[in-house]
């Protein structure tokens, strides 16, 4: 989104008209990148009160362009520029008080420039505006208004835009489901070169999802987006390649697009060129090459990478072996240098297997929250795993924030629906479902389902990113989902409160005192990552036993070797 944003602004930044000597000097400096003179240029200009220049100065201080980057000293000319009218520099005040940027970060005030910089007509803003009406930034939520906003900027060719529309019908929020307008969308957003939407569009496509099932074509939309380095799509591209879908089978072209992913440290493809690389389809047979990938592929928690890393070693000599794990180090160390690394801490290469497997460390629990596989879980339930299995598939770690305890995994062998995340806030006092694998081993392997309620709607000393509850929680509940009693998603449990403790500094032993991470936190996290998760408000009550087989198709056990 961000990315998207920014070329938009940059193009406000060149259409400024050039209306004094400094700011034409300026604009003629700045396109021949001579960015010092461009300096000077706009401040002539800025400090006679023209509004273009000091747009252009603050963009400077913004970026960094021949002066030091000084947010505070952006914000100043900006703000002049913004309080003459100039919707460029309104939209750009907005997205600083939105990220807190030279400011204390303030939804409410960003809200407020968007507002006046989209009631202009300045596409950017009208999408950031959507946004905020969209996750309730700022203003309370309001799926119809972010869809009027999303659409004025849609209707001006905002390919950012365009694709949320196409998320928002796709989930049917704020407007009726609706397949083939998540198509139009998409396809708009697409033709622009929009890498997400055309991914999406081609998922569509090789889904029959509001166009004819059609092969060929999601071939052609993958290769797109592809091409522009999109990992997902390599791997979608791999696939129909080794498949025959859309395309003659063709094990080389497979493997050369399954390669490009595995060099983003993709898992699932990692594993994949691994496999051809050890049945020589493709690629010349080179079991050296095919462990380093298989290695690499574990590393990330690839469900089967290991074990068919440890297959292979059978067949290599003891030098072999050695190589292969210097090369997967090799690779990792230089991916790492690089600034490639996209998921979380640097996995740590697995050694080769010496003895029968031994059962997890530990367990936790997470929840799928997309149709691409994502699986929410909390920080700590990962945070020292070398290893992690989540059947039914493999999972690799997509982010972490250890500071809010979440974390973001992808499977890739899960069907099921993914939970719906609340809209609206928890209220104190109703009642909820704890879902998870619990004391895994102790009570049985099932998913166990419990009820309490909202206790309190702050943590431990007032903190507001958590809920109190009194539904039992018990280790290896962590990274379940807190149900409201529609079976929507209310919160990720977190902890509970360490009875002993506080019984030494209490005197008494408390009952019940467990917490959850409020959704509103979890919804934050995803948003910054471009998940496509699906909300829903409260509805209907409904039973425990409703909510516990929707809860067991999309809740994970997640197993942790350290």
């Amino acid at each position: 989104m961000r990315a998207a944003l920014l070329a938009l602004a940059l193009v406000f930044v060149l259409a400024l008209p050039a209306c004094t000597p400094g700011l034409e000097e300026g604009i003629a400096a700045y396109e021949r990148g001579d960015y010092e003179t461009a300096h000077r240029g706009f401040l002539k200009a800025a400090e006679q009160g023209n509004a273009a220049a000091q747009y252009w100065l603050g963009w400077m201080y913004d970026k960094g362009y021949g002066v030091p980057e000084n947010d505070s000293e952006a914000i100043r000319w900006y703000r002049k520029a913004a309080e003459q009218g100039l919707s460029a520099a309104q939209n750009r005040l907005g997205v600083m008080h939105y990220n807190g940027e030279g400011v204390t970060k303030d939804y409410a005030e960003a809200v407020r420039w968007f507002h006046k910089a989209a009631e202009q007509g300045n596409a950017a803003a009208q999408y950031w505006l959507g946004w905020m009406y969209d996750k309730g930034y700022g203003v309370p939520e309001n799926d119809s208004e972010a869809i009027r906003w999303y659409r004025k900027a849609a209707e001006q060719g905002l390919s950012a835009a365009q694709n949320r529309l196409g998320v928002m019908h796709y989930n049917g929020e704020g407007v009726t489901k609706d397949y083939a307008e998540t198509v139009r969308w998409f396809r708009e957003s697409a033709e622009q070169g929009d890498v997400l939407a055309q991914n999406r569009l081609g998922v569509m496509h090789y889904n029959g999802e509001g166009v004819t099932k059609d092969y060929a074509e999601a071939v052609r939309w993958f290769h797109k987006a592809a091409e522009q380095g999109n990992a997902m799509a390599q791997r979608n591209l791999g696939f129909m390649y080794r498949n025959g879908r859309g395309v003659p089978k063709d094990d080389a072209e497979a493997a050369r697009w399954y390669r490009k992913a595995a060099e983003q440290g993709l898992a699932v493809a990692q594993h994949w060129i691994g496999a051809l690389y050890r049945d020589g389809k493709g690629v010349s047979r080179d079991y050296i090459e095919a462990y380093k990938w298989f290695n690499l592929a574990a590393a990330r928690g690839e469900e089967g990478a290991a074990t068919a890393r440890d297959n292979l070693q059978r067949f290599m000599y003891p030098s072999q072996i050695a190589q292969a794990q210097a090369r997967s180090n090799e690779w990792q160390q230089s991916f790492d240098a690089h600034g490639n690394q996209q998921h979380g801490a640097t996995p740590k290469m697995a050694a080769p297997k010496q003895e029968t497997i031994r059962r997890p460390d530990s367990s936790g629990s997470g929840f799928l929250v997309s149709d691409e596989g994502h699986i929410l879980t909390n920080d700590h339930v990962i945070a020292d795993c070398v290893r992690l299995r989540v059947l039914p598939g493999g999972v690799e770690v997509r982010a972490r924030d250890s500071a809010n305890d979440l974390a973001l995994l992808q499977g890739t062998a899960h069907n099921a629906r993914p939970a719906l995340l609340r809209k609206g806030r928890a209220l104190l006092g109703e009642t909820v479902v704890v879902a998870g694998y619990p004391l895994r081993g102790l009570v049985g392997d099932g998913l166990n389902v419990t009820r309490g309620e909202v206790s309190a709607l702050s943590g431990l000393g007032g903190d507001s990113r958590h809920l109190q509850i009194t539904a039992p929680v018990q280790p290896g509940n962590s990274g379940g989902p807190l149900l409201d009693e529609s079976g929507h998603v209310l919160g990720v449990v977190t902890s509970k409160l360490n009875a002993i403790r506080a019984a030494r500094i209490t005197g008494d032993i408390p009952q019940n005192v467990n917490f959850a991470i409020r959704v509103e936190s979890a919804r934050t996290f995803l948003d910054a990552h471009n998940i496509p998760y699906k909300t829903a408000r409260f509805a209907n009550a409904r039973s425990t036993e409703q909510i516990a087989a929707e809860a067991r198709a999309y809740t994970v056990l997640i197993e942790c070797w350290e």
